[in-house]
């Protein structure tokens, strides 16, 4: 079957987990969901935290559909072109104080500013 190149879903995200969960390794994960391989890995990175496992007392990395969902929502919402905002503020005061002392300075002494 061909690859499909689209977003993962948060469906796609619980798909993921429970193959991890019933050993599938990360090629027939990336079959399972019809994505390339690389798309898996980048997704369990991203939805990876550590737990502690309470009968050893043992930490061991696991996935989390929650986790990823989050972190994907907040890496889609900083994409763009950052906000010149306090940039533009900045040159609105310069512009204004250039124009407040262009009024109180005679016409002919503009050449000299």
């Amino acid at each position: 079957m061909p690859r499909i190149c689209k977003h993962l879903t948060r469906t796609d995200r619980l798909r993921i987990e429970k193959c991890l969960n019933e050993g599938y390794t990360y090629r027939q994960i990336a079959d399972v969901l019809r994505v390339h391989i690389s798309t898996v890995y980048r997704e369990i990175e991203r939805g990876s935290y550590t737990r502690l496992n309470g009968d050893t007392y043992e930490f061991y990395t696991a996935y989390s559909p929650d986790i990823a969902e989050e972190r994907y929502r907040a890496n889609l919402s900083a994409k763009g072109a950052d906000l010149k905002k306090l940039e533009t503020i900045t040159n609105l005061q310069s512009i204004s104080a250039t124009k407040s002392k262009m009024k109180s300075v005679p016409r002919r002494r503009l050449w000299q500013i």
